[in-house]
């Protein structure tokens, strides 16, 4: 079983290799604007999955990747891109989104558009369980609702910004904005306490405050 990201990328590059056996598979980063003949893999985000509601449930995070198919021959391009979806479909604990465009992604990144769409694999981690000291003074417990961070990211002119990565530092919680600038952060106090957020895309990093069930719109300095 998978531990890490970069064994879940590797098994997901040699399953690709395994659809298409004769067709040239890249890894890349983000920031890498190098686009090549083949299929192209890049990790788009992590975000945590609900653990399953039994004793000492594993650590699940939610992987997205960003699959761009690229050939010289029209055809061929199409034919490798279904056929890599159409297995995808078939493939377990994998997520096809429809939430998010590729294009619009492609766009976002500053990449030739390409056919493509975004797959959902997960990596699990069992949790290290520690016995709690024993209590020698009463537990006073006050309890806090849960609510989410939501809004929208925009950059000049208003326009909707794909792809931007939303985290709230503090608590450990990172998404992406879908095609339309949206984000979601759930699992947050509920209240009227601030929380910091920090919003990346293309190279620019900015940092704003939200509330907990205030939908908040974001304007990043980016140029056009």
């Amino acid at each position: 079983m998978p531990d890490s990201a970069d064994d879940v990328t590797r098994g997901f590059v040699a399953w690709i290799g395994s659809v298409l056996p004769d067709t040239a598979i890249a890894s890349r980063t983000l920031s890498d604007t190098t686009v090549g003949e083949g299929i192209d893999v890049r990790l788009l985000g992590l975000e945590p999955r609900p653990s399953q509601r039994v004793a000492n449930p594993p650590a699940v995070v939610a992987l997205d990747y960003l699959v761009s198919v690229r050939a010289a021959d029209a055809f061929a391009e199409q034919r490798a891109a279904a056929e890599l979806l159409f297995a995808a479909l078939d493939l377990p604990d994998c997520t096809v989104r429809t939430d998010l465009s590729a294009f619009g992604l492609l766009r976002t990144l500053g990449l030739p558009a390409a056919p493509g769409f975004i797959l959902q694999l997960p990596l699990s981690r069992q949790r290290t369980v520690e016995r709690a000291p024993p209590v020698r003074f009463p537990v006073v417990v006050r309890a806090t609702g849960i609510d989410a961070v939501e809004g929208e990211v925009r950059g000049p002119e208003d326009v909707p910004l794909a792809a931007a990565k939303v985290s709230a530092p503090g608590f450990r919680r990172t998404t992406r904005t879908d095609s339309r600038g949206r984000f979601r952060l759930p699992g947050m106090p509920a209240g009227d306490d601030a929380i910091e957020l920090e919003i990346e895309a293309r190279g620019v990093t900015a940092r704003a405050e939200a509330r907990p069930g205030r939908p908040v719109i974001i304007r990043l300095p980016l140029e056009v």
